[in-house]
């Protein structure tokens, strides 16, 4: 590659150092606001339309800079938008690692509310990334990311595999009444209902888990599109999050 550096791919950048350029350590001052330019423009077209219906062309009309400069420094469209969306990805990741999603209890987390509202603030370009026609590469990696931290969780709160030899196993706990309410699922959390899901390997788990709240995320924000020219109502992130929450444990258990 020339001098304004080395082209982005979509691949993920090793190491977890982010979606920033590979090259960023040395990149210059004029190729960062090059890429500026091209991340705004390619976000401010995502939240207008579907990912689906945006060209290499429109982003580079958007930024003022010709088509080639676009490839001079990304693969393609979808690693542009996958580098624009970086720091929202970052920050979907960090609202899912904070919820304490192993933690069975009745009160909805404050932390998974947190994750809705991220959601929320950046409706249009989630529900037009996970839409119909959407970004299959950008929706792939927000899948991705959810499960990276499920598993976190999941891997952290597994009992700890016993010593042979080591201790007398534990007898059998007596199985307890569930009370009506909670039989009938107020409990949430990933750990509610975990009986079915023993000898399910956990990245399994990760992954059914990370689809399902992706899929809730679509269907949620699917809800508020314009219909006849007007924005339809769309549930408030707290309902949602305490439906989510009620769902994870039905979910896991299956």
């Amino acid at each position: 590659m020339g001098r304004d550096g080395e082209v982005i791919t979509a691949e993920r950048p090793a190491g977890g150092a982010g979606w920033a350029a590979v090259a960023g350590r040395r990149e210059d001052p004029r190729v960062r606001r090059t890429r500026d330019l091209l991340r705004r423009a390619a976000l401010e077209l995502a939240a207008e339309r579907d990912p689906d219906g945006i060209t290499v062309a429109d982003i580079a009309e958007r930024a003022t800079v010709n088509r080639a400069t676009v490839y001079q420094h990304y693969a393609d469209r979808d690693a542009l938008l996958l580098d624009a969306m970086g720091e929202t990805i970052a920050d979907l990741s960090r609202a899912c690692a904070r919820c304490p999603l192993t933690s069975p209890s009745e009160r909805v987390p404050a932390e998974l509310v947190e994750l809705f509202r991220h959601v929320e603030r950046h409706a249009a370009l989630y529900g037009r990334v996970l839409g119909p026609r959407g970004s299959a590469r950008a929706a792939g990696r927000l899948r991705e990311v959810l499960a990276e931290e499920i598993l976190a969780q999941l891997t952290a709160a597994a009992p700890a595999p016993a010593v042979p030899g080591s201790a007398d196993p534990a007898p059998p706990a007596v199985p307890t009444p569930a009370a009506p309410d909670r039989a009938a699922g107020r409990a949430g959390g990933v750990a509610a209902a975990p009986a079915r899901a023993e000898g399910v390997p956990p990245a399994q788990r990760a992954h059914y888990l990370a689809g399902a709240l992706a899929g809730l995320f679509a269907h949620w924000l699917g809800e508020g599109a314009e219909r006849n020219g007007k924005p339809a109502p769309r549930m408030p992130a707290e309902t949602m999050a305490r439906h989510a929450w009620s769902l994870l444990g039905g979910a896991a258990a299956r």
